[in-house]
Formats: C-alpha cells, sequence, structure tokens
C-alpha cells in the first residue's frame, strides 16, 4: 500500500474517534485530538490552502501577492500541477520571465502535466515572446495548436498577442469569434473591447462597457479602455472614475501603460 492510502485513511478515522472521544464524555481530550488533527491538515494541505488564496488574489489583480502565494504552494513540493502552471503564468504576467522558464522545465517533468497541455502551450509562446522578443513566432506557434487546446485561455492570450503586434483588424475577428466561444469570461470580453477602441469602432466599444463591468474586472486595461469607450460616447464623468481605477491597478506585462 503507498502512502496515499494511508494518508487517506487516516484523514477518515481521525474525525470518527475524535466524536467518540466527546460522546464518551472526554471532551477536553476529544477537542485537544481536534486540534491538533486541523494543525496536522493545515500543515498538509497548505499547498491546497496557498494556492486557494493564490487564486483569489490573483483574480482581484493582486499579482505580486499571488506571486508570492503559489511560489509558497509551489515549494512544497506538493502542488498538483494546475497549481504549479498557475504559478509559472503568474510569474510571466509580472514580467519575471527566467524566473517562470526554471519553473516551467520542473512542471515539464511532472507526472499528470496532460491535464495541462493548452496552459503548458501558453506559457512556452509567452516565453518566448517575451523572453527571447519572438512576437511573430510565438503567434504563429499558437495558431497552429491542435483544437482540442483551444480553450478560452488559449483564446485569451492569442487575442492579447494580435493586439501586441498591432494587428487590430486580425485581433477584432478573432476577439469576436473567443466571444462566441465564452461570453463569460472577463478577459475575452475585454480583448473583445479593446480592438473596438484601436480600431476607433467607439459605438460598438461602448455596448460592450456595461457587459464587461458586470464581470468585475480587475485589469488597467479593462478600465483605460472603458473609459476611453465612456469618453468617446460624451460620458466624461463615467469616463475619468474608470481612468483613475485604471492607474491604480497594478500593472502586467500587457499592460497599455507599458507603451
Amino acid at each position: 500500500m503507498n502512502r496515499n492510502y494511508y494518508k487517506t485513511a487516516f484523514n477518515w478515522v481521525a474525525p470518527v474517534v475524535v466524536v467518540v472521544i466527546i460522546l464518551t464524555g472526554e471532551i477536553f481530550e476529544g477537542l485537544t485530538v481536534l486540534v491538533a488533527y486541523l494543525i496536522y491538515r493545515f500543515i498538509d494541505e497548505k499547498d491546497k490552502i496557498k494556492s486557494y488564496y493564490g487564486k483569489k488574489a490573483y483574480q482581484k489583480g493582486h499579482y505580486k501577492k499571488a506571486v508570492k502565494l503559489y511560489a509558497k504552494a509551489f515549494k512544497t513540493n506538493k502542488a498538483e500541477p494546475k497549481v504549479c502552471i498557475s504559478y509559472c503564468y503568474s510569474l510571466l504576467v509580472t514580467g519575471q520571465i527566467d524566473k517562470a522558464n526554471d519553473v516551467l522545465l520542473l512542471i515539464k517533468n511532472m507526472k499528470g502535466i496532460e491535464v495541462i497541455k493548452s496552459q503548458i502551450l501558453i506559457c512556452e509562446r509567452l516565453i518566448l515572446y517575451k523572453g527571447e522578443n519572438r512576437l511573430i513566432k510565438a503567434i504563429m506557434d499558437l495558431e497552429r495548436a491542435e483544437q482540442d487546446l483551444k480553450t478560452t485561455s488559449y483564446y485569451n492570450i492569442l487575442g492579447k498577442l494580435y493586439i501586441e503586434n498591432n494587428d487590430y483588424t486580425k485581433a477584432k475577428t478573432f476577439c469576436e469569434d473567443a466571444y462566441r466561444y465564452n461570453k463569460e469570461d472577463v478577459h475575452v470580453i475585454e480583448n473583445l473591447l479593446r480592438t473596438y477602441c484601436l480600431l476607433e469602432d467607439y459605438e460598438r466599444a461602448y455596448k460592450v462597457t456595461p457587459i464587461l463591468i458586470k464581470k468585475k474586472p480587475y485589469t488597467d486595461n479593462a478600465f483605460y479602455y472603458m473609459g476611453l469607450a465612456y469618453e468617446k460616447n460624451n460620458e466624461q464623468v463615467k469616463a475619468d472614475k474608470m481612468y483613475k481605477k485604471a492607474e491604480k491597478c497594478e500593472k502586467t506585462i500587457f499592460s497599455y501603460s507599458n507603451k
């Protein structure tokens, strides 16, 4: 029997033992065992706890905090591939390209990475773009990706790369396809808004803005281009609010202000 079997058995048996001790009248002893068990679980599940809060931090646009939390989960050497690739991606987003590449090399030697093939592809191409300054190659590689790798993350990143390449017409067509693929993803909607603004189609951009707001965006790009859409449609007060929010956001490798 392997270690995971014993661990699972212990996690089932320990709570039962605690309940039995308390029911037999030994409340203090039962609570003592319960506290010890909870401490054990906290230590044992540290990777999951840290990755959970890392994800929450990322979703609020707190990228530096997310990196620190994901790093702690990664260093436990127990984190699942999905957590590890999230760490790698958060490093890329914050511009830590070399470190992200080191993490990615370690991930490729892990077991069970089949479930993150699409994310690995994305991280590899972002490293190619930001680490080697080969944007066109990164785009071409993603365009040739197998159909089963074309996830929401794929549509999000390739849309951003088209924008980075100033290929706004192609970006528009692609981002509209991405929106049909997933109308709920905040990044997909953000990319669509950006392309409309960059093509100076402010009427369509204005229509996309309330859809994006409902998704509670957290990037400077989202707020900046919502502000631009409002400004071009003569709603300066709303525009100013969006611009101020954009300035408060943490910057990423895709931030409009980088240009």
